[in-house]
């Protein structure tokens, strides 16, 4: 029995000896992360508040709108006119249409297989460019099953199936009188 305390009691020392270095004082301090000041917030009196939404009622959005775009954008990547698609502000745009007249057979087609999950993201409504209208401005997302066909000289006719993911910006124009 004296042998087992003397035992305990050895291991226990040793252990403060090792707890002893692991003390409150080794955490790390919180250090404060500056960001820049929002000036509109510090200047009370020279806030600008951003525009209002005009306070209409408009209809909800509409799918079909989405599919006859999706539609007409194969049609296009089939002409050679997909440069009327594809945004501004698309990163890589040139690179992108460049690749696609370079790299992809002439004779390829871009077929549509199936149109899905189309769900609007965000939207925004604003006053349009006449008297009495309205735009609203939907960023949508649709998952679009495609397949790319050709005519390969030496492996013969080749099928492509891929699945992409298309972020349309959607705006449709409404009047005073179709707004309910």
């Amino acid at each position: 029995m004296n042998k087992t305390i003397v035992i305990a009691t050895s291991l226990l020392l040793l252990s403060f000896s090792f707890i002893n270095d692991a003390s409150s004082r080794s955490f790390r301090g919180v250090d404060r992360i500056i960001s820049p000041v929002n000036k509109a917030v510090v200047q009370k009196d020279n806030v600008q508040k951003p525009a209002a939404e005009p306070d209409v009622q408009l209809p909800a959005f509409d799918e079909v709108i989405v599919r006859k775009a999706i539609t007409e954008l194969a049609d296009s990547w089939n002409s050679g006119g997909l440069g009327e698609f594809v945004d501004e502000g698309f990163y890589n745009r040139d690179r992108l249409l460049d690749t696609l007249s370079s790299d992809i057979p002439e004779d390829a087609i871009l077929r549509v297989i199936d149109i899905r999950n189309i769900k609007q993201l965000d939207s925004m409504v604003s006053e349009g460019n006449k008297a009495g209208t309205f735009d609203r401005t939907s960023r949508v997302s649709a998952t679009v099953e495609t397949q790319i066909e050709f005519n390969d000289p030496v492996t013969g006719f080749q099928r492509l199936p891929g699945t992409l993911e298309m972020i349309l910006n959607v705006v449709e124009s409404f009047t005073q009188e179709g707004v309910e």
